[in-house]
């Protein structure tokens, strides 16, 4: 394989904004990272994008992995490029969020990465620059919510 000379390497990762409605309240689905840095953890669903993988392909895979959660309807947020949000590599991240309704995805929920939805205005503290995606996805969510009623589609009749 080719490469281009002169060029640094850096990872390509997604992270997934599982928003869930439980009938009450909005909340937001974290794990407990498995591996260092920030082992035990909270944060988002995410993983590195394979070789012969594209992004969307990646983020299917990696909440189908992580959380036994499959054909979710997700949507591409923004490209987090800063060089310095990972502490161990240059990282880009694309982020992903998704609008689900907990009841219907509760038995399908892998318990192995320790998955909780907490309340949206009562998360943990998240790793590298989780907290700045999950804002942006709030502002995204309330933004759609003005203008597409297809989002309530996704939520439960009541």
């Amino acid at each position: 394989m080719r490469r281009y000379s002169q060029q640094k390497r850096l990872l390509f990762a997604v992270d997934c904004i599982i928003f869930g409605y439980d009938g009450q309240e909005l909340k937001l689905l974290v794990i407990q990272r498995s591996f260092e840095p920030f082992k035990g953890k909270w944060s988002l669903v995410g993983g590195f994008v394979g070789e012969n993988e594209s992004a969307e392909g990646a983020a299917a895979r990696v909440l189908k992995e992580l959380t036994g959660l499959d054909g979710l309807y997700m949507e591409q947020l923004h490209a987090f490029t800063e060089p310095d949000r990972d502490s161990v590599e240059r990282t880009v991240s694309i982020a992903y969020f998704a609008l689900i309704d907990i009841q219907k995805y509760k038995q399908q929920i892998n318990e192995d990465y320790h998955p909780v939805w907490f309340p949206i205005n009562q998360l943990p503290e998240l790793i590298f620059d989780h907290s700045v995606f999950v804002e942006l996805a709030k502002e995204k969510l309330r933004y759609k919510a003005a203008l597409h009623p297809l989002l309530f589609e996704l939520l439960p009749a009541k």
